[in-house]
């Protein structure tokens, strides 16, 4: 509301300017009037600077007037916060060509709009490599919202190939451009490295024990849950080959009754 001396209170800044245009200045050189303007700010509004104009025109000649200028920015209180914090305690295998994305929400809690530079960090160099943060390139960038607002920000990271059992911590932290000294918060996810452990041995084998095995030929379909990467085998093999989805081991030579032929697979788990 706004209070012209000792008048009423008014609610706008058009009743403002109506009060205003019917105060007049007595006539005579010297003659005077102070004006007193009481306002409120808004909720959300703190820190936004305003320039509020006041212009006094003569009624009898209108080209003559003269203004003055008043810049006003009510104080801020500055606050963030950023969660999760912990909690999470993820699993996550090396993420190879791929990655991982962790969501954190970033509020705030001042009462005026803010502008935010948010870093996402971890503990270890070797463990976590940072891709982008709210959809920007690298570990860092800034972000603005308004009083009481909150917005979703994205860390997208790699899992480096280290070993299973490293444990690690992602974090958002976020400090507010106006007063970093004050201002700032971290939400974090704590993670675990994984890694399968999968053995798969398979065996093919002919019931008449009579005889030596001629002209073997072995094929095994992958299932869909890994991918091939290489084959060994124990040297008794003419070729091991690989057509998705199918390894086909072809022997070299007779197999004698009561032996064996080898050959191993290497797969990665999707």
């Amino acid at each position: 509301g706004y209070q012209i001396d000792a008048g009423p209170i008014q609610n706008t800044l058009a009743d403002l300017n109506n009060a205003l245009a019917g105060t007049a200045i007595s006539t005579g050189a010297g003659n005077g009037i102070t004006i007193t303007v009481i306002y409120n700010v808004l909720n959300g509004q703190a820190g936004e600077t305003t320039v509020y104009t006041l212009t006094g025109t003569s009624r009898r000649d209108n080209s003559a007037f003269n203004s003055d200028q008043t810049s006003i920015e009510p104080p801020e209180t500055v606050g963030v916060t950023v969660t999760p914090d912990g909690g999470l305690n993820l699993q996550l295998l090396p993420s190879g060509a791929g990655n991982y994305t962790q969501q954190y929400t970033v509020t705030n809690t001042g009462d005026g709009p803010e502008d935010f530079d948010l870093r996402a960090l971890f503990v270890d160099a070797t463990d976590i490599a940072i891709v982008s943060v709210d959809a920007v390139a690298g570990d860092s960038t800034q972000v603005s919202i308004a009083a009481g607002d909150n917005t979703t920000i994205d860390v997208i990271y790699q899992v480096l190939d280290v070993a299973a059992g490293t444990q690690d911590t992602v974090y958002l932290r976020a400090r507010s451009v106006t007063g970093p000294g004050t201002a700032a918060d971290s939400g974090y996810a704590d993670l675990t490295v994984i890694r399968p452990s999968v053995t798969i041995t398979k065996a093919a084998w002919e019931d008449d024990k009579s005889g030596p095995a001629s002209s073997v030929v072995v094929t095994d379909d992958l299932p869909s849950e890994v991918t091939y990467d290489s084959t060994t085998d124990d040297g008794n093999w003419t070729s091991v080959a690989f057509a998705d989805p199918t390894v086909t081991g072809t022997l070299s030579g007779a197999l004698a009754s009561g032996n064996s032929a080898v050959f191993w697979i290497r797969v990665s788990v999707k």
